[in-house]
């Protein structure tokens, strides 16, 4: 195990990060919407080589609850539209983001009003009957977990699991979160062919984009999770790491 340990210390490795691009464009990735009150797998990625997550260093993470409504046949009215869940004023990203059907409108100044006591905004459509794409960041009770999977798929092991209230009202510039892969030397190894999942525990809907085809997407979604991707391979990593995993 010691071997094993030094030679993924040795390997030479390339600095990047897990994003929004890369579960969407990666051949092995994929990103999946939530449906509210379960816990549901929102993504995952088939490590195509060693992938080392950085252990202590920072990354930024906002995950926006998702809402679609329809606004009404008079033009030029003032409407107000309910949010099913808390709206926030976060100090990581744009607290909410608006999409008329593809078209994206902007952020909080594009509304008349945002009330976040009772969690609502104001909304004047020149036109009528068009569909409002709304991703806002909610203090919601709210688990995140990211996790890696063995190619058998039945051991896992935790990288990453925090509130995301907690998250959302944190200024993670002066306390970013980091990942949590001190359990083993091993924790933060993601051998090729294991998997990246990650999971949301949300009372609401989150997507990646719309389900009408608009082509909409959160753009006040932050998510960034350092990691090394390894150059080579460890002849007994997959099997060492299994191991690992199965003694947890």
């Amino acid at each position: 195990m010691e071997d094993i340990i030094q030679r993924v210390r040795n390997l030479p490795a390339t600095p990047t990060t897990i994003s929004p691009t890369t579960f969407a464009d990666e051949d092995e990735a994929e990103q999946m919407a939530s449906t509210s009150t379960d816990r549901d797998r929102i993504a995952s990625l088939n490590a195509e080589s060693m992938l080392a997550v950085r252990g202590g260093e920072r990354f930024q993470l906002a995950l926006p609850a998702y809402e679609k409504f329809t606004t009404d046949g008079t033009g030029g009215n003032t409407e107000t539209f309910s949010l099913s869940h808390s709206v926030m004023q976060t100090p990581n990203t744009e607290n909410i983001v608006v999409w008329e059907g593809s078209q994206y409108l902007g952020n909080e100044p594009v509304l008349d009003a945002v009330d976040y006591d009772a969690n609502t905004f104001d909304y004047t459509d020149d036109g009528t009957s068009n569909t409002l794409h709304v991703y806002y960041i909610s203090d919601a009770a709210a688990d995140l977990e990211i996790q890696k999977v063995s190619t058998s798929g039945n051991s896992y092991q935790g990288l990453y699991d925090e509130s995301l209230r907690l998250v959302h009202q944190t200024n993670q510039s002066e306390q970013p979160e980091t990942p949590d892969v001190n359990s083993t030397d091993l924790n933060p190894v993601v051998p090729s062919e294991f998997e990246i999942e990650v999971y949301l525990d949300a009372p609401y809907t989150f997507r990646w984009t719309d389900a009408d085809g608009d082509g909409t997407s959160p753009t006040n979604l932050l998510f960034s999770f350092p990691v090394n991707r390894g150059r080579g391979q460890i002849p007994g990593l997959r099997d060492a790491v299994a191991a690992d995993m199965a003694s947890q």
